[in-house]
């Protein structure tokens, strides 16, 4: 029919028990009320019979006339409930009964306990009760007979036959005997079986009928939540300009209508939230157009900044070079060591001019990739002869662990060199003593550079931004080391460029040790 997880179902569902008990209460109730109406019937006929007879046998009993006790059984063996009667003379003396087999029949005995004679001749009580005899249920009912005491029984007579009964209100009333009678109640279980019946019948169809109204009325309720969820649904898909009719004024009628007012809000939100993207979007285009300018310029500046300065630079290194090999021998000390400082000052100034063209091109996508095969030993031994001479050999030891027959690389010799050498550089920057470690080596297919030292370590916090442009970390910015703060940038985009990655592990005056991981790929040749 429906689903059972539905809100309809769990209404349906939560009314039909209460119904089915409801009909099973009345039912049973219904049932135990005729029961006790038809028993209350039966008790009160048998009753009636018994004491009708009691009265019209009083003469019979009286005279033990067996010709007009007989004629008095004659009212009620014609009955249809009828099942024995008895009528009881002096000393509770047997006088007739009918039927004639009913000792055999219903296995009855004819005399009376003691219980009930001494309750009827000394009280005169009407003595009922309700048994079974084999299968069937029977009510009797011991009616005494009772009469007036008169002088004789002829005065009696005479007024039995005057056409009435006596005035015994002022005469003694005497039990002369009883009338036992026995009426069957099979009618009233037939009758309760019919009732049962129809009643089963009626309950059942009034089921069907309550069942398919409970199915209605749980329609009529979830109709509009299923509905409202339904535009919910179509409102999530962007549809907020629907609206959902509003067919009543109860509580779903204000909920619809609250809904809809929501829905017109949302739409208005975000009609007014598409103008401001729409406007926001074109500030940003104008402002990216004037990124893309300035970039153009920054670019264009650093090749004026390269050509302007790098020659003259240049040149002064050159002359500086010169001048200190012409003047070997020549000058003072203090002389040589203002020589050194200015050439010093010199090549770190053009070592600077040089990185902030590579992070141009880089940035402006224009940094080319010339793979070649690269002898990776070489390439370390070169590194390791430039960054010597900044070395302070007493206190810092280089330390190479590279495997003299390690397979070449096929990568960009030139760009993984100036990788290594900015690596070395921030390491000899950061150590003051203890070592720096270089290691190289060939792990499932990649190929690993690592440059270690004993330095001063970075910090957790700071690691997220290492590789960022111009950051010198709180130390440098304190003024305790110098540096652009581009060395690990451009490590950084020439990894990307190389299609690599780096990754870094550093402790607070243990040390750092950065890692960058290529894939080795096959030359052109088909080499490795």
């Amino acid at each position: 029919m429906f689903q059972f997880t539905t809100f309809r179902a769990r209404v349906f569902w939560s009314l039909v028990p209460i119904f089915c008990v409801l009909l099973v209460f009345i039912g049973f109730g219904d049932f135990y009320e005729q029961k006790r109406l038809a028993e209350d019937e039966i008790k009160g006929r048998a009753r009636s019979m018994a004491e009708n007879l009691a009265y019209s046998g009083r003469l019979g009993v009286l005279t033990e006339d067996r010709w007009l006790l007989e004629a008095a059984l004659q009212s009620v063996t014609g009955a249809a409930d009828f099942a024995y009667v008895w009528i009881y003379g002096e000393k509770w003396k047997p006088l007739v009964h009918a039927p004639e087999n009913v000792v055999n029949l219903m296995r009855l005995k004819p005399e009376l306990d003691e219980q009930g004679k001494n309750r009827l001749s000394q009280h005169g009580e009407i003595h009922f009760r309700t048994f079974f005899a084999g299968s069937q249920k029977y009510v009797e009912y011991i009616v005494p007979v009772a009469s007036t005491q008169s002088n004789s029984s002829y005065e009696l007579q005479v007024e039995l036959a005057a056409g009435g009964r006596p005035d015994i209100s002022q005469k003694r009333q005497q039990t002369i005997g009883a009338v036992r009678l026995g009426l069957s109640m099979d009618r009233v279980d037939a009758h309760m079986g019919s009732f049962l019946q129809w009643r089963g019948w009626s309950v059942g169809l009034f089921f069907c009928l309550s069942t398919v109204a409970i199915y209605i009325f749980a329609d009529r309720i979830t109709r509009p939540i299923n509905r409202l969820t339904e535009h919910a649904k179509k409102m999530s898909q962007g549809l907020l300009s629907l609206s959902i009719p509003v067919a009543s004024r109860d509580e779903i009628g204000q909920l619809s209508t609250a809904f809809n007012e929501m829905g017109r809000a949302l739409n208005e939100l975000y009609l007014s939230l598409e103008r401001k993207v729409a406007e926001r979007t074109k500030q940003l285009s104008a402002v990216n157009e004037k990124l893309a300018e300035a970039s153009e310029h920054k670019s264009r500046f650093l090749a004026n900044v390269n050509h302007e300065l790098r020659t003259p630079l240049s040149s002064i290194i050159g002359y500086a070079r010169l001048l200190r090999r012409e003047t070997e021998g020549q000058i003072s000390s203090l002389q040589r060591d203002n020589l050194e400082d200015l050439l010093r000052n010199a090549e770190r100034l053009l070592a600077l001019i040089d990185s902030l063209l590579d992070l141009a091109k880089i940035e402006s996508g224009k940094m080319e990739v010339h793979p070649e095969l690269v002898q990776i030993d070489e390439l370390v031994q070169s590194a390791v002869t430039t960054i010597e001479p900044m070395l302070n050999k007493e206190q810092i030891r280089l330390v190479c662990d590279v495997p003299v027959d390690i397979a070449p690389v096929y990568t960009d010799g030139e760009k993984l060199r100036q990788i290594l050498l900015n690596l070395l550089g921030n390491a000899v920057k950061f150590t003051n003593r203890g070592e720096i470690k270089i290691s190289a080596c060939q792990v499932n297919g990649d190929f690993k550079l690592a440059v270690g030292d004993t330095g001063i370590g970075i910090d957790n916090a700071d690691l997220a931004r290492i590789f960022e442009e111009f950051d010198r970390g709180p130390l440098a910015s304190e003024g305790q080391y110098h540096g652009t703060g581009l060395g690990l940038a451009i490590v950084k985009r020439l990894v990307d460029v190389l299609g690599g990655s780096i990754a870094v592990e550093s402790e607070v005056g243990k040390g750092s040790m950065f890692t960058v991981t290529l894939l080795i790929k096959k030359s052109q040749n088909g080499s490795l």
